[in-house]
């Protein structure tokens, strides 16, 4: 669910470029992805930036990725 911010708080938000991840959050949240070359593409067309390199996890491929906003979440790639 996305929410609009009232123009008073979206006024304090400074937004930069490349995005300022904002990764000290309490919860990241990941999609599973059937190619994770071609999401990561996708993130960057979208304006978002990779954060570190894609890592080996016990049975998936990742990398975390941040949005055009600096919200970060993770991209996984499961075999098949």
């Amino acid at each position: 669910m996305v929410h609009g911010l009232p123009d008073h708080i979206a006024q304090q938000i400074a937004l930069s470029t490349p995005p300022t991840p904002r990764a000290q959050v309490p919860v990241k949240l990941f999609a599973s992805v059937a190619d994770l070359d071609a999401a990561l593409e996708q993130v960057h067309a979208g304006g978002g930036v990779a954060v570190g390199a894609a890592w080996q996890g016990p049975g998936f491929r990742a990398v975390d990725v941040a949005d055009a906003e600096g919200n970060v979440m993770q991209l996984r790639a499961w075999p098949e």
